[in-house]
């Protein structure tokens, strides 16, 4: 069970990006990572609450993104419209070296139920990007395999990884990678990658 949100990443406090915190804006974009997240009465929407985070020219100097909850009270709704955007915004966040798609903890949904999407194009769209970070895997794509030459490090957490998704992992090219961390899971959560399908790592 996770029941906590992340409160510091990559060496840097982590602060909350609501509706209410995009009122007051954002203090230090350069040294703190911004989790941006709905509450389940959200208002505005996700991609409105992005875009009031990016709209400071200051946002170019994010260092890393937090994606928390991003459905609102639609749980069904998948991470798809989430990486359309910070892939359009990829201008406006040039040293984007860091992304955690889904810190989304056990009150607000369980990780079973994170309902994610290809995240492949992130890479395209940040090719100096160095750490990719997923929560859920229902509807999760590598878009076949990840390919990318400065990612230094990819976890993948799950109530259960699917053999596919698995696959998936072993077929990207990731020459830099120095961190695999898999969440492997149970089967009762579609966990059926075993010890004989571990062998190629």
């Amino acid at each position: 069970m996770i029941s906590e949100h992340a409160t510091d990443w990559l060496g840097l406090p982590v602060q909350l990006f609501d509706a209410k915190a995009s009122e007051k804006g954002v203090s230090d974009y350069a040294n703190t990572i911004y989790r941006i997240a709905l509450d389940w009465d959200a208002d505005p929407d996700f991609p409105a609450l992005f875009s009031r985070f990016i709209s400071n020219p200051a946002s170019a100097q994010t260092p890393a993104i937090i994606i928390g909850q991003f459905h609102g009270d639609d749980p069904s709704q998948g991470s798809e419209e989430v990486v359309q955007q910070l892939v359009a915004a990829k201008a406006k966040l040039p040293n984007l070296r860091g992304i955690f798609l889904g810190d989304i903890v056990s009150e607000e949904n369980e990780i079973s139920w994170i309902i994610q999407t290809d995240v492949s194009p992130l890479l395209a769209a940040f090719p100096n990007l160095e750490h990719l970070r997923l929560r859920g895997a229902s509807d999760l794509s590598l878009g076949g395999g990840l390919v990318h030459n400065h990612l230094k490090s990819l976890t993948i957490e799950t109530g259960g990884l699917p053999p596919e998704l698995f696959e998936q992992v072993l077929a990207s090219e990731l020459p830099a990678l120095e961190s695999l961390e898999l969440w492997l899971g149970t089967s009762q959560y579609g966990g059926d990658v075993t010890a004989e399908n571990l062998q190629p790592l």
